[in-house]
């Protein structure tokens, strides 16, 4: 039979099986003998018995039966007896049990086989015999089995090697029960976790399997953990940014599949909520955040041309198919011949005015005219006798016949007469310039003219022809001086504020005919071209006197900044400046309140750095001071920089955040000395300034090169205007846009100062370095008022001048020691603050959201700050960063959100957006999940999170820390203590005993004495343990009757000779328990005193540690004098009994 089992309680047991055969023919009488072997399989061994011959007729049954001892067998094949260490190692995986039986005279036999048996030892009472040829090692650390052939749970036996096989504890980091005994691999790892050694957590898991917890590995939560919402099938976590989703679908987006991308809405972060595509027909405007609402689905921004709840239509001004063919296209309606830019949405039909057709309303019927009057087209009328067709010019000038004319060919023309059907006939006068009655034909004189011969003109007209005769003057009764105009140019004489020929306009500058008044444009805010350079007076429109603005500027007198602008400045060519805020509003104003103040070098700062044009090197060397300037000797500086331009780089007071230089000037002096006045540095850019956030870039500005040995000033305007990128030719006309500009200020990285010049320096110099910054502040002479400066609107969750994120009111400088200068006397003076070393590592720079100067007190008030404070985002509200690569839509620092924390905490980390102080027994970054001790979902209800009941409540028993939700409404504590089990550790462990589920109890270690007791468990309620065969009491501590300790064990003491003793001694007990001693007779108290002390002189000498045979005589002399004075005392007690009765 097979059986691949460890067989270590079967030693000294009995193999027993039943045989029996038939003869397939009769065979001649003879002895009839069998020969048995049974043969031992395991661990790549074979033992065997020796053969046995039995004798046995057909049909005869023979029982076997073998003890299985190592004396029993040999290796087989051999003569070899069998050792302990073999006989073990069978047994300790015993693979087969053969039985080898023949025939004696080889013939043809059926064999039967029947009632198999093995007895084995069991730890516990039967009915059997006790096993008393099984080992009970005590086995070390690591090891367990009745003979040490196992190894403790999450340990291996190195190699499988039973005997002398070395127990070492697997390397699975408490994630699995039992690992590989060849290669240490782990097997069936838990706790979510995987790899070779459990060392990796599983794809859908996160965290640290090396800690050695059950919690190592976390569910992602991407967003939550629950499968419903977890949408990205991996994640990992980051340091710096905690969990880490790495595969959200396509619908999803965010650190943690948090929100839905552009084109989806829907609620990732609610249980059962997911991301959906927006139902807007395809039709949304990607290129605007925001196109569809990202939580209901409403369609926010179509596409252009579109529109709708659902971008299912062409929107107003479109015509076409938005859903199927997607084909809207502008109407295009003509603005003269249509009521309305509005066409038919499906055919792009305009609704014309009367008498304009066309698809896009843009001609006039036949016989009509006066399309451009935007009033429809009026019939041409022209007259029948005189035109040649019905029809007539744009301008309603029919077409006339010969000698005819009219706008509607109604009369004839100079030179003609007699009107009539076909035309006019041509006058007879041409002395005097054929003019004569158009109704008779008689010669007349021409219009206008007087004199015998028609030679002049007539009063108040001019210029005489004798053919056209005169034209009249028309001068304006309120325009002109008086109604005679020259008679040569018609040219009236006009009062001061009128103009034109008949002095029918205003002149330059004035509006409102007849009134002409002066125009009022505002300067800074009219086009140059509209005004005179002179006078300072500019054109504007009549009759409305709407001057000519600048592009950003609007109203009638140019004095406004329009929507979404700000600065209004004559040097600006577009009046005012785009409102910048960081791309959080477009709404913003002119800061008030602040005046120019300026960053210098501080008075330790002697020396600056020379630099190479791309930062690679640095050097002090050949660099001193000689004060007001900073001098350069090129010859050592070229001991340390080789590659010309060379720099000087400003110190860190010019960098950081520069918001509030815009406007203002950058300041030096340079002078230098060379052997050739031009040369290849000579075309660098003189200012290279590095910044920006997130995206860094670089923008330079080119001048002028000073002249060689002439100390030159520089006054360059920190305003986009002329700026340039790094790289880009200085001979285009492309500058620094204004949102590129105020992103390099929000964080300069470095200033550089161009320092060579020329061919061959020997010196440069560098003196009057200094920005202008804005600050609040009262103006005076040398602290101006600052403009140009952008006060925004910010919306909910945005902070500073920009919306940059500054805190409001923050005065906290660097340095430990600020001197104050007052500007004037008394307590309430503002003050001025000087740096003192140490040098502070930002410049003053101090930011009010109300400007104002700080009084002394508010100063000693908030001197203790001593740190700039910044914060990017109102309480409650975070920064979402812009996705990195290229400018993206929205603010470019990143839009400010609310806080993503499931309804249970209304603040949030501003940068990292990690939630603080979750509420309602809620945890994790985005109090996503139950606090440690509660489960539960988090759906964004006060009541998500219930309290681990693990198994009760209450502190006493509640015994585990933890515990996760399971299904809907059910939990399973996690980490249940040493000694306790089950879902809600609601029972002790094997080795413990106890009931944790009744107030106030718990799970005790069982305490079985570990020579005693059996290798089991204890009861895990009472706390008993089952002892080994003549152990009893509670932990199995004490010997039963009958049983005496022998080093550690209780060994039976039922011989034939001891155990027949201790057995009339226990008689005599009773017996002795039994007499009444208190009557006449006297007690023999001696005699028992010497019966005891001989007793336990015959236990003492009896003892397995006294068992040597040569104490037996003795012993055998002291029972016998032990027997005769019992004798002796039965007879006086059985004496007593009877005179008793």
């Amino acid at each position: 039979m097979t059986t691949a089992q460890r067989r270590f309680p079967a030693v000294g047991g009995q193999w027993t099986f039943t045989i029996s055969y038939d003869l397939e023919e009769e065979e001649p009488e003879s002895e009839n003998v069998l020969q048995l072997m049974t043969v031992l399989e395991g661990n790549d061994l074979r033992i065997s018995t020796a053969q046995e011959e039995v004798y046995l007729q057909p049909s005869e049954e023979y029982i076997n039966v073998l003890s299985l001892k190592e004396d029993s067998f040999t290796i087989h094949g051999t003569h070899f007896p069998v050792s302990r260490k073999d006989f073990m190692t069978v047994l300790g995986n015993l693979e087969r049990v053969l039985i080898q039986t023949t025939y004696s005279f080889g013939m043809d036999a059926i064999f039967r086989l029947s009632d198999v048996g093995l007895e084995t030892a069991v730890p516990y009472p039967t009915d059997g015999s006790v096993a008393t040829a099984v080992e009970v090692c005590q086995c070390p650390p690591g090891y367990s089995g009745s003979s040490c052939e196992s190894c403790w749970p999450r340990h291996r036996r190195v190699n499988g090697t039973i005997f002398g096989g070395l127990c070492e504890p697997c390397h699975c980091l408490g994630h699995a029960d039992a690992c590989d005994d060849v290669t240490g691999e782990c097997l069936n790892c838990k706790d979510h976790t995987g790899g070779p050694y459990c060392n990796l957590c599983l794809p859908g898991f996160y965290g640290d399997p090396t800690q050695g917890t059950p919690e190592d590995c976390q569910p992602c939560a991407c967003p939550l953990s629950i499968p419903s919402n977890n949408f990205s099938p991996t994640c990992h976590s980051d340091r710096s940014l905690g969990l880490i989703c790495d595969e959200c679908p396509v619908a999803y987006t965010g650190p943690r599949c948090d929100r839905c991308a552009e084109g989806y809405f829907g609620h990732p972060s609610v249980p059962g909520g997911s991301c959906q595509p927006c139902q807007c027909n395809d039709n949304l405007d990607f290129s605007i955040p925001g196109s569809c609402n990202s939580l209901s689905g409403s369609c926010l921004i179509c596409k252009p041309g579109t529109t709708g709840q659902y971008c299912e239509l062409c929107a107003d001004g479109y015509f076409g198919d938005a859903v199927g063919a997607k084909n809207c296209q502008p109407c295009h309606c003509d603005t003269n011949g249509s009521t309305s830019e509005i066409c038919h949405s499906g055919t792009g039909q305009c609704e014309c005015r009367p008498n304009v057709q066309g698809r896009r309303c843009d001609r006039c019927k036949p016989e009509t005219f006066g399309l451009q009057s935007a009033r429809g087209c009026v019939p041409c009328h022209c007259n029948s006798f005189g035109s040649k067709s019905f029809d007539c010019e744009e301008s309603g000038q029919c077409w006339c016949q010969p000698g005819v004319t009219g706008k509607k060919c109604d009369r004839c023309a100079q030179g003609y007469f007699n009107f009539q059907e076909g035309g006019c006939t041509a006058c007879d006068c041409s002395h005097l310039g054929n003019n004569c009655d158009p109704q008779t034909g008689q010669c007349i004189c021409p219009p206008n003219t007087i004199g015998e011969r028609c030679s002049s003109c007539a009063p108040n007209t001019w210029g005489h022809s004798i053919v056209t005769g005169c034209k009249a003057c028309n001068c304006s009764t309120v325009g002109s001086l008086h109604l005679q105009c020259n008679i040569n140019t018609g040219q009236c004489d006009c009062r001061p504020q009128f103009s034109g020929v008949q002095c029918t306009a205003c002149t330059h500058g004035h509006w409102s005919y007849p009134h002409c008044v002066l125009c009022d444009c505002f300067l800074p805010g009219t086009e140059a071209a509209t005004c005179d350079s002179e006078t300072k007076i500019c054109s504007c429109s009549d009759p409305t006197g709407q001057c000519t603005c600048k592009v950003n500027v609007e109203g009638i007198h140019c004095d406004r900044c329009q929507s979404g602008h700000f600065g209004l400045d004559a040097r600006n060519p577009r009046g005012c400046s785009s409102c910048y805020c960081f791309g959080a509003t477009s709404q913003c104003s002119e800061a008030k309140g602040l005046i120019r103040t300026r960053v210098t070098l501080a008075a330790e700062q002697t020396i600056l750095p020379l630099v190479d044009e791309v930062l690679q090197h640095t050097t002090t060397k050949g660099i001193a001071s000689q004060p007001p300037e900073i001098v350069a000797d090129m010859k050592l500086v070229r001991q340390d920089l080789q590659l010309e331009p060379f720099y000087w780089k400003l110190p860190e007071q010019f960098e950081g955040r520069k918001l509030m230089a815009y406007g203002g000037k950058l300041k030096y002096a340079i002078y230098f000395e060379a052997r050739e006045e031009t040369g290849f540095s000579t075309y660098k850019p003189q200012v290279i300034i590095r910044g920006g956030s997130p995206r860094a870039r670089i923008i330079v500005r080119h001048m002028a090169a000073p002249l060689n040995g002439q100390l030159t000033r520089h006054e360059i305007e920190m305003t986009e205007k002329e700026w340039k990128y790094y790289g880009d030719d200085p001979r285009i006309s492309r500058t620094v846009s204004h949102e590129d500009f105020m992103d390099t200020l929000y964080d300069i990285h470095y200033l550089l100062i161009k320092a060579t010049y020329g061919n061959i320096m020997r010196q440069s110099r560098v003196s009057e370095i200094s920005m202008e910054v804005a600050q609040p502040g009262q103006t005076a002479a040398v602290t101006p008022p600052a403009d140009l400066i952008e006060k925004c609107d910010c919306p909910s969750g945005y902070e500073g001048l920009s919306c940059e994120g500054y805190s409001q009111a923050s005065l906290c400088l660097k340095a430990p020691h600020i001197a104050m200068r007052t500007s004037g006397k008394g307590e309430d003076s503002s003050v001025e603050l000087d740096w003192k070393e140490p040098r502070p590592q930002t410049p003053l720079l101090v930011l009010f959201s109300s400007p104002k100067l700080l009084s002394r007190e508010e100063w000693r008030l908030r001197k203790p700050c001593c740190e700039l404070q910044e914060m990017t985002c109102s309480p409650g509200f975070y920064r979402l960063r812009p996705e990195p690569g290229g400018r993206s839509p929205g603010p470019t620092l990143g839009a400010c959100v609310p806080c993503q924390c499931h309804g249970h905490s209304d603040r949030c980390d501003p940068e990292t957006s990690v939630c603080q102080d979750c509420q309602h027994h809620t945890a994790g970054d985005f109090c996503e999940q139950c606090a440690l001790g509660y489960y539960g979902i988090v759906k964004g209800l006060p009541n998500d999170c219930q309290q681990c009941a693990c198994p009760l409540i209450s502190s006493s028993n509640n015994f585990s820390p933890s515990c996760v939700a399971e299904g809907l409404d059910n939990y399973r504590c996690t980490a249940c203590p040493r000694g306790y089990e089950g879902q809600y550790c609601e029972r002790c462990a094997p080795g413990y005993a106890g009931s944790p589920s009744s107030p106030g109890s718990s799970c005790q270690e069982c305490e079985c004495d570990p020579y005693g007791s059996l290798p089991v468990p204890c009861d895990p309620v009472s706390g008993l343990c089952m002892c080994r065969p003549g152990a009893t009491g509670r932990k199995c501590d004490g010997c039963q009757p009958g049983h005496a300790r022998e080093g550690a064990a209780c060994v039976f003491c039922g011989d034939e000779c001891t155990g027949l003793l201790l057995g009339s001694l226990a008689h005599l007990e009773q017996m002795t328990m039994r007499i009444n001693l208190t009557g006449p007779l006297p007690a023999p108290y001696k005699i028992l005193y010497g019966l005891e002390n001989t007793t336990q002189e015959l236990k003492h000498l009896l003892s397995p540690q006294r068992a040597p045979e040569k104490l037996i005589h003795l012993a055998e002399d002291n029972l016998n004098t032990l027997v005769t004075e019992m004798n002796e005392l039965l007879t006086r007690v059985s004496q007593k009994n009877h005179d008793s009765s």
